[in-house]
């Protein structure tokens, strides 16, 4: 459940939250009393002021609900940073993080793809920082000097609080012309580029935090990883798994032609594909058994048909029996698409 943030009433003031900011200085999200309960993200609110005195309620937002997939996948296709589990328990991008840490190998961070860094320079106002923080969609900006040296960084929560802080200390309205230096955090935590994803993680779990610099020899910017950036490699980690474990098992064919056996092949590869995408099952196993004697004149036939579907947790069985008199009425292939679209609907409907 999602553990550091601000729990206000939306007719609240900005004000009345930026009272609470300073004890809270990691939080990323007001949620807020209402029926159901909705949320604020604090990065939106940062960008999108324009008063301490706007209510709550203008920046709330509705909580995703958790669909079939688990709370993890759910969070990764709804886009936010926290969604509503089936049990009424806000699940949040930290929890996600938790869920996913033994999935993902132990490699170093100094391995993943580099990506261009938007950085702040000391010089530069507070109006740049916020102009880049929104038209980029990012969440923290490092502060260097000309070497790259790590000199800070501003977050959203940065910018929230210097509506107050900076007010009071430089006595002006126009802040946005104030240094980006004089709100920056001088102390911004930072993982080695040598440490694992992992450690990346269990800092970034344990500060509460959606990204943290990457810096070289601890005083160099290096990169940025954000959590994005971990859930991504999970989702490829996890396609790859599947991929790599897809699988079908149709050796035992009695009585079936060689043009059948062809053409369910490729059906039985599209139909995993398929299933794969809306379930966790990695395994379809068929096999056919020719029942009685064979009279091989008037093609006389009964076979038994078994299919089976199966993953880690859950195993799904079906029988048929097919009986035929005459070759021009022998269709296995179109018998067993029949069951297995079945078995799909079953799939679907867990």
């Amino acid at each position: 459940m999602i553990k550091n943030y601000f729990d206000t009433d939306p007719d609240k003031t900005i004000s009345f939250v930026l009272k609470k900011a300073g004890e809270k200085k990691h939080s990323n999200f007001i949620i807020v009393n209402t029926i159901p309960k909705s949320f604020v993200d604090i990065n939106n609110l940062a960008l999108s002021m324009k008063s301490e005195e706007e209510k709550i309620r203008n920046f709330i937002q509705t909580i995703p609900k958790q669909t079939n997939e688990s709370e993890t996948d759910t969070l990764i296709k709804s886009g936010t940073r926290l969604i509503l589990t089936k049990d009424d328990i806000i699940f949040d991008f930290v929890n996600a993080l938790e869920s996913i840490k033994n999935s993902i190998e132990n490699q170093k961070i100094a391995s993943l793809p580099q990506k261009k860094i938007n950085t702040l320079m000391i010089h530069h106002p507070i109006s740049y920082a916020k102009s880049m923080l929104s038209k980029k969609k990012i969440s923290i900006l490092p502060v260097i000097d000309d070497n790259s040296n790590i000199i800070g960084e501003v977050r959203p929560i940065d910018l929230l609080l210097s509506y107050s802080k900076e007010k009071i200390h430089h006595k002006t309205n126009d802040i946005n012309q104030i240094k980006v230096l004089n709100i920056a955090n001088k102390n911004p935590i930072t993982i080695d580029m040598n440490l694992s994803i992992k450690s990346a993680i269990d800092t970034m779990i344990k500060k509460q935090l959606p990204s943290i610099i990457v810096s070289k020899n601890k005083t160099v910017l290096h990169s940025i990883i954000t959590y994005k950036d971990i859930l991504k490699i999970y989702k490829h980690a996890k396609s790859s798994h599947s991929e790599k474990n897809k699988n079908i098992e149709f050796t035992k064919t009695d009585g079936l032609y060689p043009d059948e056996i062809e053409a369910l092949n490729k059906y039985f590869k599209r139909i995993m594909n398929k299933i794969s995408k809306i379930s966790n099952y990695n395994l379809l196993k068929i096999t056919t058994k020719e029942l009685g004697a064979k009279e091989l004149s008037g093609h006389k036939k009964k076979i038994e048909i078994n299919i089976r579907l199966s993953s880690e947790n859950n195993i799904l069985k079906m029988k048929k029996e097919i009986s035929q008199e005459q070759k021009g009425e022998w269709n296995p292939v179109r018998i067993i698409k029949k069951s297995l679209k079945s078995l799909t609907e079953s799939v679907k409907k867990e």
